[in-house]
């Protein structure tokens, strides 16, 4: 049987036992996924601001507005508190990550790219819409991201999806493939500022809230990724053969 052939940029490329809609399917949950982790990146430190303003007795529209009342003292207040929980937050997360690629990524090799590709999907899912469940609490927001950093995250997702086209080309066909994989990155980390910012935008006027437009648009990105989640774990293929897993 004749092998797959995936055109890119004009030229074929021959990709063994991996079907068109398979590699397609690669590149659109590559975009889904950075899509929903990013717009995360986008709101996180915007929903600590919003939280702290009110929890030190201000209104939202005082902190927000252009015509706020908040003086100069209270704004700093509210810059170092979101700074601080911010430097947890992504700190403790890049420090977990150094773990999980060291601990799953070998893995992989064992269980299957599909299965370590699915559970780090899922835990940004969960950490997107428990940092809307547990808005109010700054510090149960920081704990839940570490929490489900300690098992996911963009880059264990990134290194799954970079071995599955691997395990399905050669040194030969590989350069192109990977073009085309790093460029659906790219394509859902650009979308994500924009389409985050817009949706809290026009969620904040219809609720009238900053917090609960914030809140609400990071539980529609979270349940985003859950659809990532049911396309991998119902049509993607697994790309390591019974033999290959050790």
């Amino acid at each position: 049987m004749a092998e797959p052939e995936v055109s890119l940029c004009g030229g074929r490329v021959v990709l063994a036992g991996f079907s068109h809609a398979q590699i397609r399917l690669v590149y659109l949950i590559s975009s889904l996924s950075l899509f929903s982790m990013y717009t995360m990146s986008t709101l996180t430190p915007l929903l600590f601001s919003a939280v702290i303003c009110t929890n030190l007795g201000h209104s939202e529209g005082d902190c927000f507005a252009h015509s706020g009342t908040v003086d100069k003292g209270v704004e700093d207040t509210i810059s170092a508190q979101a700074s601080d929980y911010m430097k947890y937050y992504e700190t403790g997360e890049y420090l977990l990550q150094i773990v999980v690629l060291s601990v799953l990524s070998p893995l992989s090799d064992r269980v299957g790219r599909k299965k370590i590709l699915i559970l780090g999907i899922l835990g940004v899912c969960l950490d997107a819409i428990g940092t809307a469940l547990l808005a109010r609490t700054p510090a149960l927001v920081v704990a839940v991201h570490l929490l489900c950093s300690a098992f996911s995250g963009k880059y264990l997702v990134l290194a799954q999806l970079h071995a599955v086209v691997a395990d399905h080309t050669t040194a030969e066909n590989r350069s192109p493939v990977f073009m085309v994989l790093d460029a659906s990155f790219h394509f859902g980390l650009l979308l994500a500022p924009l389409s985050a910012g817009g949706l809290a935008s026009a969620l904040r006027i219809h609720f009238n809230s900053y917090t609960l437009g914030l809140r609400v648009a990071l539980a529609t990105f979270g349940t985003l990724g859950l659809v990532t989640v049911m396309l991998a774990a119902c049509w993607l293929d697994e790309s390591l053969s019974g033999e290959s897993q050790r």
